[in-house]
């Protein structure tokens, strides 16, 4: 799992006496894209209603929107102004408007060691909304719908 990445990474690179000063960047070179997330999430059985990304990141940054909980919210730095109200996540989450990670000195760190991360898969998504489940922050297979704060960015359906 990637967390056990995380943590195999961190105490590794910890333990190396050529890592101190130097900032390492854990980032899965094998992410899914926007569109297979959103798709394994309706496979098991929590569609997200998708909708331009203007209207979902308003909703987003609405501090009234939804239950009042909208724990989304603490990403707005990181959504970027749309350029217009049919651009897409895909476009605005583009490289110019993406922070750059790099991670070349974790990837030199771990060069000769076993530790990988895992490439994300449609079993990782289930492990991860049934955590989300058993937290109440999703609910469970065909109850009631998420507030809006809780779709997703994407073209609507």
């Amino acid at each position: 799992a990637p967390v056990d990445y995380v943590c195999q990474t961190i105490a590794h690179v910890s333990r190396q006496p050529s890592s101190y000063g130097k900032a390492f960047h854990l980032v899965n070179g094998a992410p899914m894209t926007w569109d297979d997330v959103v798709s394994a999430c309706g496979a098991l059985g929590h569609p997200l209603t998708r909708m331009p990304y203007s209207k979902w990141r308003a909703q987003v940054l609405d501090p009234h929107s939804g239950n009042g909980e909208n724990d989304l919210r603490l990403f707005g730095p990181l959504l970027p102004e749309s350029d217009g109200e049919n651009a897409s996540l895909v476009d605005l989450l583009s490289v110019k408007n993406s922070p750059i990670y790099d991670c070349r000195n974790t990837l030199g760190a771990l060069a000769g060691t076993p530790i990988a991360c895992p490439p994300v898969s449609r079993e990782l998504i289930d492990v991860y909304i049934k955590h989300l489940v058993e937290r109440g922050y999703v609910a469970p297979k065909g109850a009631a719908r998420p507030a809006p704060s809780r779709a997703v960015a994407g073209s609507a359906a």
